[in-house]
C-alpha cells in the first residue's frame, strides 16, 4: 500500500511537470489535461495548490487565451450536468478550475463570518460547482424563509466566483474535484472550517444542500438542551444503527461553541480521516464512548456516556425528515430526502416529486 501511495506521487510530480511544459509552450488543454490527472494522482496536492505557480506564470502564456478556453469548459461542463452525463461534465468542470485564477486564500475568519452571525450562531453548509443547481434550490427555499446567516464552504473556485456575485459569504477551501477519491479530503477540511467557527465562539448548524428548509426550525433546533442537536436516519454507519436502532445524521445538525464540544473536536476530525466519512465519525465517537438514549414523550432522544463529557439531542421526523420515497413523506420542517440517483439532473427530479420549488433548475429536472 505504502509502495502505491509513492507511485501515485511521483506520477503525480512527473503530471505537474508535464503540465507546467505545456502551458509555457502555450498548448493549455494539454496543460490543463496533465495539471488535472497530476491532482488525481494525489488529493492532498489539491490544498498545496494555493501556494503554486498560477497558469498564467508558467512561461509566457497568453492571459487572452486563458479565459476563452475556461468559459468554453464551463459552459461544456453545464451542458453535460444538465443532460445527466455527470462524469463528462465532471472532467470538464475540472479543466475550467485549473484555468480559474481564482486560487488565492482567505485569511480573515472572523471578520467574515462576523457579519452573518445570528443569536451566537450560523448556517454552513458546503457546495462543488457541479451540486450549485442544488444549492441554488436550497438557497432560495432559505432566502424565502428569510434566512440569510449562511456561510457556504466553496470546494472549487467556480464555485467561490458564483457565490461573490449572489453576494452569499464563503469561505474558499481548494480542493478543486468531483472525485470519489476526494471525499476523504472534503469531509476532513471542511470540518476544519467548521472549527474556526467554534474557535470563535460561534455555534454553526450544518445543513447539506439538499436538506431543504420548508420551515424555520432555528428556535426549535437552538433550544435543545445539548451540545450536539443532530437528525435522524437509519443508514450508515451500520454498527450504530445495530446497537441505537437509528443514527445520528449529520445532514442537518447543530454544534455547538463550548469547552465541552472544542475538546471532542480534535478526535473527531482525526476519525474523520481514518474513517474517511463525518457521519460515521461521530456516530463511531459516541458508540466508543458508551453513548445510551433516553426519549421523551416529544419524540426527543437524548444521549450521553461515561467516556466523554458531552451531551446530544436527536431531532424527531416532523422537525428534519429523511425520506426515501413519497410514501414516507411527512409534515416536517426539514425535507431531507435520500437522492439515490446517479446524477445531478435526477436528484433535481426526486426533489421535484417531492413538491419542492426548484425554479430555474426545473428545466434540469424535464430533461429526459
Amino acid at each position: 500500500m505504502k509502495m502505491k501511495k509513492l507511485v501515485r506521487l511521483a506520477l503525480s510530480k512527473y503530471q505537474k511537470i508535464r503540465a507546467k511544459a505545456a502551458f509555457r509552450k502555450q498548448n493549455l488543454k494539454s496543460g490543463v489535461m496533465a495539471f488535472q490527472r497530476a491532482l488525481d494522482l494525489d488529493d492532498n496536492a489539491r490544498l498545496s495548490m494555493l501556494n503554486r505557480i498560477l497558469p498564467n506564470s508558467w512561461g509566457r502564456v497568453d492571459a487572452k487565451l486563458i479565459e476563452p478556453l475556461k468559459e468554453t469548459y464551463l459552459k461544456e461542463g453545464e451542458a453535460y450536468l444538465a443532460a445527466g452525463e455527470d462524469d463528462v461534465a465532471g472532467e470538464k468542470l475540472a479543466a475550467a478550475i485549473v484555468l480559474s485564477n481564482e486560487f488565492s486564500e482567505q485569511r480573515d475568519f472572523e471578520k467574515l463570518i462576523s457579519p452573518i452571525i445570528c443569536d451566537d450562531h450560523l448556517i454552513v453548509t458546503q457546495v462543488a460547482y457541479n451540486y450549485f443547481p442544488i444549492f441554488e434550490i436550497w438557497h432560495r427555499n432559505m432566502l424565502r424563509l428569510g434566512i440569510e446567516n449562511i456561510l457556504l464552504i466553496a470546494l472549487d473556485p467556480l464555485t467561490a466566483e458564483r457565490a461573490r456575485l449572489m453576494g452569499i459569504r464563503y469561505w474558499y477551501l481548494p480542493i478543486f474535484a468531483f472525485q470519489k477519491s476526494a471525499r476523504r479530503l472534503i469531509w476532513t477540511e471542511t470540518l476544519k472550517v467548521r472549527r474556526k467557527v467554534l474557535d470563535a465562539g460561534v455555534s454553526y448548524l450544518h445543513s447539506d444542500a439538499d436538506a431543504i428548509w420548508l420551515k424555520d426550525v432555528r428556535q426549535i433546533v437552538l433550544s435543545q438542551d445539548a451540545d450536539f442537536v443532530t437528525s435522524i436516519a437509519d443508514g450508515a454507519p451500520k454498527n450504530a444503527l445495530d446497537r441505537w436502532g437509528f443514527v445520528m445524521c449529520l445532514g442537518f445538525y447543530l454544534c455547538r461553541s463550548n469547552t465541552r464540544t472544542k475538546g471532542v473536536y480534535d478526535q473527531y476530525i482525526k476519525m474523520c480521516d481514518h474513517l474517511g466519512h463525518d457521519q460515521n465519525s461521530l456516530n463511531q465517537i459516541f458508540l466508543d464512548a458508551g453513548f445510551n438514549w433516553v426519549p421523551d414523550k416529544n419524540g426527543y432522544k437524548h444521549g450521553s456516556g461515561p467516556g466523554i463529557d458531552v451531551s446530544a439531542t436527536i431531532l424527531p421526523e416532523r422537525i428534519v425528515s429523511r425520506p426515501r420515497t413519497l410514501h414516507e413523506k411527512i409534515d416536517t420542517g426539514v425535507l431531507h430526502p435520500v437522492l439515490s440517483a446517479r446524477t445531478i439532473r435526477e436528484k433535481i427530479e426526486i426533489l421535484d416529486n417531492f413538491g419542492i420549488d426548484v425554479g430555474k433548475s426545473r428545466e434540469m429536472a424535464a430533461k429526459k
